[in-house]
């Protein structure tokens, strides 16, 4: 079974339980299209599963690191969107340094996401 969203293609084998997941796939995404193909992509790495990844991981930490994943951006280039710097960026998804409200609001914009997910 392959999972197409946009132009993302998630390969997905399934042994048993089709049936469940198809109509969880089709609510999260309506247009999405399923094929059978023999091509095989990893589907750890789809800018889908980083995203599904992200929303399912719990601490802000977690988030920023998989958020920035999904983005495709370095930590660099986040620093330098967002205006904090690179190691604080690294010790903040570390987990070693908190994220505050205002660096949040800085990295939820850069990254597209809700601030109150980094706080």
């Amino acid at each position: 079974m392959q999972v197409v969203e946009r132009n993302h293609h998630i390969d997905i084998t399934v042994t048993s339980g089709a049936e469940v997941l198809l109509p969880y796939l089709r609510k999260q995404w309506p247009d999405l299209k399923v094929v059978d193909d023999d091509e095989l992509i990893e589907a750890t790495e789809s800018d889908v599963y980083k995203q599904i990844k992200a929303e399912m991981t719990g601490t802000p930490d977690e988030k920023l690191h998989l958020n920035r994943l999904r983005t495709g951006m370095t930590q660099a280039q986040l620093a330098q969107k967002c205006g904090i710097r690179r190691e604080n960026i690294s010790l903040m998804e570390r987990g070693k340094r908190p994220i505050g409200l205002a660096a949040a609001k800085k990295l939820a914009s850069a990254l597209e996401m809700d601030y109150k997910e980094l706080v």
